[in-house]
């Protein structure tokens, strides 16, 4: 779904910033326990933010009981406990760089960067898990790779945007203006910007001019979302977002083509 030379052009930084807050999540951001073991030596025992962890056992017999219980005794300070071996690691970062080539499609091959961090349930643990939804840059977005591709097949038309906003009383704070190809890759995707386009208003008002940005420079709308603020991580989140949606019917805006 993405394309290969993707560009992004003329972000703005804080319409950037505020999306990415909004839709993405840091496993390495997160406070975390972490365990290091060498075929069931334990190497390091320490929380992210430095400080060692008291008493920590010397030796890992049973690594995902040992998580659990390590985050059943800390769970009001970390989000979760990771446990891993060495060689665990190692190996797994050796399969994934070795299946890389300059032609693997992007989307595939995070794809199962992720998933293959689930291939070793012993080696790499994670509590709560899977390794492979805590790790990494997650999607605050509800939905996997392939129900967005399945999505965007069955409602975006071809060389087309899409608009999302998400809006805080009389102001737009965060945006994404991205653009799908003839074959619905994404090629160019931007954010709205105080220098091309007036932030301040209604939602809907400001919706009308991202929608008029798009349309006068060349391009045909897609589909085009603007959220209430304090809405937008409920709504992201939301396996259903229609009943979201039809939930909170006066803090969403919804145009298409």
């Amino acid at each position: 779904m993405l394309h290969a030379n993707a560009q992004m052009l003329d972000i703005d930084v804080d319409q950037w910033r505020a999306a990415q807050d909004l839709i993405l999540h840091s496993g390495k951001a997160a406070p975390r326990l972490v365990i290091i073991h060498d075929h069931g030596r334990v190497q390091k025992a320490r929380f992210s933010d430095g400080e060692p962890l008291a008493n920590a056992p010397a030796s890992i017999t049973d690594p995902r009981r040992t998580a659990a219980e390590l985050f059943a005794e800390f769970s009001e300070r970390v989000e979760f406990v990771m446990v891993m071996e060495r060689d665990a690691v190692d190996d797994y970062f050796a399969r994934v760089q070795g299946a890389w080539t300059i032609d693997t499609d992007l989307d595939d091959f995070v794809t199962s960067m992720f998933a293959a961090l689930d291939d070793d349930p012993e080696g790499i643990v994670v509590h709560p898990g899977p390794a492979s939804g805590r790790l990494g840059l997650q999607w605050r977005l509800g939905w996997g790779h392939e129900e967005i591709a399945a999505k965007v097949a069955s409602a975006i038309s071809p060389d087309s945007w899409v608009i999302l906003g998400s809006h805080d009383v009389d102001r737009l704070v965060a945006s994404l203006l991205i653009h799908f190809d003839e074959d619905l890759e994404v090629d160019s995707f931007t954010t709205a910007a105080p220098e091309r386009v007036d932030l301040i208003g209604g939602r809907e008002e400001v919706l009308e001019r991202l929608i008029d940005l798009v349309r006068r420079q060349g391009g045909r709308l897609g589909f085009a979302l603007s959220v209430d603020h304090r809405l937008a991580p409920e709504l992201l989140a939301a396996t259903d977002k229609t009943r979201v949606i039809a939930a909170h019917p006066g803090e969403v805006t919804v145009r298409t083509p």
